[in-house]
């Protein structure tokens, strides 16, 4: 069981190291866009990054493509992180062989997540969704509200198959089903 302070600090690294969050009128969107960008710095990928950039990347609408979804003030394990927006068409397994991570929005079908999914089983690429049954379905994060507060599940079968590691913190605070 993790102790008290340090649920606390894990959950401030999640959001950003930011306590003044807590003192404005945030959106669910912000806390999720906080989440994922927290995420990150506890999950670790089996190579350096290229051009020491980290490379985010949305699939589909989401409005996380506005400017004050800003990546300037994060890095993930020393790299830059750079976002990159896929909102008007699909991209191809091209465009995103070089995302590190990738958020797929609510606006897309199941077909096109479990398209993707399949096509980045066994690449080192962090996948995160709020789509009901994600995780079961080979997503990583899945973003669920349980009492009103945003929470999270893991699948940890799908992580090793990628070859990305999680750090055991992360592991206590998911939620138990899936991972």
């Amino acid at each position: 069981m993790i102790h008290r302070p340090s649920r606390i600090l894990v959950l401030l690294l999640l959001l950003g190291g930011s306590l003044p969050v807590f003192a404005q009128n945030v959106t669910e969107q912000q806390v999720k866009w906080s989440f994922m960008i927290g995420l990150t710095r506890f999950i670790g990928w089996p190579q350096e990054f290229p051009n020491n950039t980290f490379e985010f990347c949305i699939i589909g609408e989401t409005g996380y493509e506005q400017n004050h979804y800003s990546t300037e003030r994060y890095t993930v394990k020393g790299a830059q992180v750079k976002k990159s927006i896929f909102t008007k068409v699909l991209p191809t397994f091209d465009m995103v062989q070089s995302c590190n991570a990738i958020y797929f929005s609510e606006s897309l079908a199941d077909t096109e997540i479990n398209f993707f999914l399949k096509y980045l089983r066994d690449q080192p690429v962090l996948t995160i969704s709020s789509r009901g049954a994600f995780s079961r379905y080979g997503g990583m994060v899945q973003f669920v509200t349980v009492d009103r507060k945003l929470r999270f599940k893991l699948n940890l079968e799908s992580t090793r198959e990628a070859e990305l590691s999680v750090h055991p913190s992360l592991i206590k605070l998911a939620l138990p089903g899936d991972s």
